[in-house]
């Protein structure tokens, strides 16, 4: 849930979970769990969905971004200035 909470304040903890439970149900392909492809088709799909492009610097700097923000080297920004702190 953390990714979805930086991306999505707007949404309820409730909301989110099912997201989840519902992203999980389609990136796992009902097998319960996910192998490598999997998840790598998952993550283009998360940096697809978060970047203006299709621009391989984009989806770099976008999980860069997020990578330090998980880490705690970056401070969350809040809405839309999310996208528009991306430089790459």
């Amino acid at each position: 849930t953390c990714i979805a909470r930086i991306l999505r304040q707007d949404l309820s903890e409730a909301f989110i979970l099912k997201l989840i439970e519902e992203d999980w149900k389609n990136d796992s392909k009902g097998k319960g769990y996910m192998e490598r492809k999997d998840i790598y088709d998952s993550l283009f799909e998360l940096g697809d969905a978060w970047t203006p492009e299709i621009n391989v610097f984009q989806y770099a700097a976008f999980f860069e971004k997020l990578a330090k923000i998980l880490k705690g080297e970056e401070e969350v920004p809040r809405g839309i200035i999310f996208l528009m702190s991306v430089k790459y």
